[in-house]
């Protein structure tokens, strides 16, 4: 288990940034390290696995970023993240619901929990973010510091 102080927060970029818009997650992670956050971690993943628990495990709150297909109005969507107990089966990729169930199963307690997702628009292997992925991520990352500094922040992030 990671040792973390108590207000320690987590965040996890997932994707790949060889992949267009897939980098979305660590994009997010790269931006945070030039103007750090107090008392966070940042860690990127290619996709989640199961001994992410470890890494979430001591965790006072957790942040899953990754990119997703799906069109969504305001550019990326801001929700709680549950945990799920499913069956571990010998999968390379988990959804953070696992995680954070497989977390529950093992340690019984799991951190406060958030997913951040944001919409991207090209794939192709060898490019950048897209000019749309870049302005959603800035939405993302100005909707999630002014939440750390005030987790009371609506849930429903607009786009500005």
């Amino acid at each position: 288990m990671s040792e973390h102080g108590p207000n320690k927060m987590v965040i996890l970029g997932i994707g790949n940034d060889s992949r267009g818009d897939d980098g979305l997650g660590w994009a997010f992670l790269d931006a945070l390290e030039k103007d750090p956050l107090p008392d966070t971690q940042t860690i990127y993943r290619y996709q989640l696995q199961p001994e992410d628990v470890a890494e979430i495990a001591g965790a006072e709150r957790v942040v899953f970023v990754d990119a997703t297909k799906e069109y969504l109005e305001n550019g990326f969507h801001w929700e709680p993240g549950k945990p799920e107990r499913q069956p571990m089966v010998h999968s390379h990729w988990l959804p953070p619901s696992a995680v954070l169930g497989f977390c529950l199963e093992v340690y019984d307690r799991y951190p406060e929990a958030w997913v951040l997702s944001i919409s991207g628009s090209q794939w192709e292997l060898g490019q950048g973010l897209s000019p749309e992925a870049r302005v959603r991520l800035d939405a993302a990352l100005a909707f999630f510091r002014e939440w750390y500094g005030n987790p009371k922040v609506p849930l429903s992030p607009k786009l500005q």
